[in-house]
C-alpha cells in the first residue's frame, strides 16, 4: 500500500460547529475503511479455536492456550490467496482471555505480537481487518488454584462494564494510530452476545466500550453486534431500540444470518429436508436478512453481516446465498463469509479452506467472487465465476 493510500485510510471527523455539547457529530468521509462495511469478505477463523482452560476432556490445556497448538492465526499464504480472489476485507476472531489474561491488566505481549503480524501482513497487501472479540458477552476467570475457570457475563460483579471498557481502550491505544491503523476496518466489540441476564446489559457494555475507545481513538469504526446471537431475522425483536452514541458518528451495527431452520449454521438437515417446510426456498436468505436491512434503512444506520455461510453439498444452498448477497449489496450492506482460516478439517462443508490449504477454490468462493470485495469494484454479474475466478486483484 502506498503512503498516499495510507493517508486516505485515516478517517477524519470535521470539527463541530458551535457548542460541543449541542452540536451533532459529523459524518466521516468515504475512505476505504468506511466503504469496507459495504464489501464482502471472509472470516479468518483460527485464533478463536480451542479450549481456553483445563477441563475433564482437556486436562493438559494451558490457560489460555498456545498459538499453533490450541489455536492459530491466519498466515500470509492465506491472505495472498484471498487477495487473488478479490477479497480485501476480513473479520479476525480472537479470544479476550488470550489477549488480556487478567481483567484490567496489560495485553499479553506474545498474543499481541501474533496479531500484529497479521495486521502488518494485511497492511502490506492493502487489506482491512475487523478485530472481532469472539466471546459471546462472556469472560472466563481462572480459579485461584489455576485448574479451572469460571464463566462470567458482562454486567456481573466479577465482570463489570468497566473491565470491558478497559480492554477496548487498550486495544484502541495499540491499533488506533500509526501504520497499523491503516489495516483496521474496525473494532468488533463482541461476537454474538446472548442471554445477558437482562435487556440492558449488552447496550450498557457496548456504550462503555465505545466511550472508552473514543478517549484514545477518535476515528476508527466500531462494530456493535446485536443481542440474542445477533440474528438478522430476529433483529427487530431483540434489538429494535439498540442505539449506541458515538462522538465520531462511526458505528456499524453487525448482524449474523444462516439459512437452516433454526438459523444456527449447523445445517443438520439436508436442503431437501428443509425444503419441506412452508416458505423455504431460494429467497429464504433474503427474507431473513430483510428485518435487519429494513431497520438499518429506517433508523439511518450502517449495517454489516458479520457471519453467513452455506454447505457445499447441494447447489441450491449456493443459489440461496447468491440471492442473499445480491439483496445485501442492493441495500449497501456488506458482510464476511463464515469461514476461512487455518484450522478447518478436510471435508468441512462450509469451510473455504481445509487445513490452511488454498490450492483450489471451494464452490462457495465462486459465488462470493461475484460481489465487491475491494475498493473500488463493481458487481459484474455478467461474468461467470467459474470463468473469471482466476482474475487477479
Amino acid at each position: 500500500m502506498s503512503k498516499t493510500s495510507r493517508l486516505f485510510l485515516t478517517l477524519c471527523v470535521a470539527a463541530a460547529a458551535g457548542s460541543a455539547a449541542l452540536a451533532a457529530p459529523s459524518t466521516p468521509a468515504n475512505t476505504p475503511a468506511r466503504l469496507g462495511a459495504t464489501l464482502f469478505g471472509v472470516n479468518l477463523a483460527g485464533a478463536d479455536f480451542g479450549p481456553i482452560a483445563p477441563s475433564a476432556g482437556n486436562p493438559n490445556t494451558v490457560y489460555p492456550g498456545t498459538n499453533g497448538t490450541e489455536y492459530a492465526f491466519p498466515n500470509a499464504r492465506e491472505l495472498d490467496y484471498y487477495k487473488s480472489r478479490g477479497r480485501h476485507v476480513f473479520r479476525l476472531p480472537f479470544k479476550w482471555e488470550r489477549m488480556q489474561p487478567r481483567l484490567n491488566g496489560p495485553l499479553d505481549a506474545a498474543h499481541l505480537r501474533a496479531m500484529d503480524e497479521v495486521v502488518d501482513a494485511a497492511a502490506q497487501r492493502g487489506m482491512l481487518l475487523l478485530l472481532d472479540c469472539h466471546n459471546y458477552g462472556r469472560y472466563n476467570i481462572l480459579s485461584a488454584d489455576g485448574k479451572t475457570t469460571v464463566e462470567h457475563i458482562l454486567g456481573d460483579a466479577e465482570l463489570p462494564f468497566s473491565a470491558f471498557a478497559d480492554f477496548w481502550k487498550r486495544m484502541a491505544q495499540h491499533y488506533g494510530s500509526g501504520t497499523r491503523n491503516a489495516a483496521i476496518l474496525g473494532y468488533g466489540l463482541m461476537n454474538e452476545p446472548h442471554d445477558m441476564r437482562n435487556s440492558t446489559n449488552w447496550p450498557r457494555a457496548a456504550q462503555a466500550a465505545v466511550d472508552a475507545i473514543r478517549t484514545v481513538d477518535k476515528t476508527t469504526a466500531i462494530y456493535v453486534a446485536g443481542d440474542s446471537w445477533s440474528g438478522a431475522h430476529s433483529w427487530r425483536k431483540a434489538n429494535e431500540n439498540l442505539d449506541i452514541k458515538d462522538s465520531a458518528n462511526n458505528i456499524v451495527y453487525e448482524a449474523h444470518q444462516y439459512f437452516d431452520s433454526n438459523s444456527s449454521g449447523v445445517y443438520a438437515k439436508s436442503y431437501e429436508e428443509e425444503a419441506k417446510k412452508p416458505g423455504f426456498g431460494p429467497q429464504t436468505g433474503v427474507m431473513r436478512a430483510r428485518p435487519f436491512a429494513d431497520w438499518c434503512r429506517e433508523k439511518g444506520k450502517r449495517g454489516f453481516l458479520g457471519e453467513f455461510g452455506v454447505p457445499d453439498d447441494d447447489p441450491r444452498w449456493l443459489t440461496m446465498m447468491d440471492n442473499f448477497l445480491a439483496y445485501l449489496h442492493a441495500n449497501k450492506i456488506g458482510g464476511a463469509y463464515w469461514a476461512g482460516g487455518p484450522r478447518w478439517p478436510p471435508g468441512d462443508r462450509m469451510a473455504l479452506e481445509w487445513d490452511g490449504k488454498v490450492s483450489r477454490d471451494r464452490p462457495q468462493m465462486r459465488v462470493l467472487w461475484k460481489y465487491p470485495g475491494r475498493v473500488p469494484i463493481e458487481v459484474r454479474a455478467d461474468i461467470q465465476p467459474s470463468a473469471a475466478i482466476n482474475e487477479k486483484a
